[in-house]
């Protein structure tokens, strides 16, 4: 009688594992450059926030308001001269009236610079205004033993504080020209001398005020 070969099966269940472990890896590796792009995508979208957000906080923190206000070199001259009481004590209004006579050439200079600044040098024709300024000026330094003094100063505070009130327009300091009024012309400058220096000040601070104004 014939011998019949009987041939083993190949166990197919280790194939089965083998792929689906190759599966397993291949689906592995699969993921991992998935989460590569991922990541480099967030990346670049949360670089683009950044930048953004950057840009609104430097917005926030440095907004238009803060913006450094240029003021005119000759407001800040005529400011720092009435500020400081070294020269009001120096000169201490006497008969020569240096002090005044300075404080109204400043005042003068820092009116041009204002004027132009806010475009306004026609309108209240400064340079005329400048030169009567410096007039006056020359006027109560020019003879001490005169006795009309406080009529040229008088004069040139009301010319300083209506150009003062034409280049505020609907800010004027109606007060200024008040304290011009009261210097007294039939009464010596050194006897007001509390008034004139008062002016003085008030003019500065009405001055450095309009110069901060954009």
């Amino acid at each position: 009688m014939a011998e019949i070969k009987i041939e083993k099966k190949t166990p197919i269940i280790p194939w089965i594992m083998g792929l689906i472990l190759l599966a397993a890896v291949l689906g592995g590796v699969y993921f991992a450059f998935q989460v590569d792009d991922i990541y480099e995508n967030d990346n670049v979208v949360m670089a683009n926030e950044v930048s953004d957000d950057d840009d609104n906080i430097k917005k926030r923190t440095y907004p238009e308001s803060t913006t450094t206000v240029m003021i005119p070199s000759e407001v800040n001259t005529f400011v720092a001269f009435a500020n400081d009481d070294a020269n009001y004590k120096e000169a201490d209004m006497g008969v020569h009236h240096k002090y005044t006579g300075d404080a109204i050439r400043h005042m003068g200079d820092a009116l041009v610079a204002l004027a132009e600044k806010k475009g306004m040098s026609d309108e209240i024709k400064v340079q005329a205004l400048h030169k009567d300024l410096d007039a006056a000026a020359d006027d109560i330094q020019r003879n001490w033993k005169s006795t009309d003094h406080a009529d040229h100063i008088k004069v040139a505070f009301l010319k300083v504080s209506t150009a003062l009130n034409q280049l505020a327009g609907s800010s004027a300091d109606t007060n200024l020209k008040e304290e011009a009024r009261r210097i007294d012309p039939n009464e010596l400058t050194l006897e007001q001398k509390a008034d004139v220096k008062q002016f003085i000040d008030k003019a500065a601070m009405v001055m450095r005020k309009l110069a901060m104004e954009e």
